[in-house]
């Protein structure tokens, strides 16, 4: 049986591209960072994209923390505001 050796299996690239119907498709994201001239080469976009997608995340859970489940500080009134907010109908 003949032994069939492929041109990507030498690389040292643990991400591999997804291949449609047999051809190797380089997501969108990808290729736009190397054309810019962002990055050098498929692994280091991916480093990229990889170390936003976790900027994102922790910052989401930062607002989502800050807005739900922290309370507000709030100082109660002083007597003085008390008197002067009746005495304007607000209370």
């Amino acid at each position: 049986m003949p032994e069939i050796t492929f041109e990507n299996d030498n690389l040292n690239s643990k991400y591999k591209s997804r291949v449609v119907l047999g051809q190797p498709v380089t997501p969108n994201m990808v290729k736009f960072l190397t054309t810019k001239g962002i990055v050098k080469n498929e692994k280091q976009a991916m480093t990229i994209l990889s170390i936003v997608a976790v900027l994102f995340f922790t910052s989401s859970i930062f607002i989502i923390y800050t807005s739900f489940f922290q309370q507000p500080d709030i100082q109660p009134l002083s007597p003085e505001e008390e008197i002067l907010l009746r005495e304007q109908g607000l209370i």
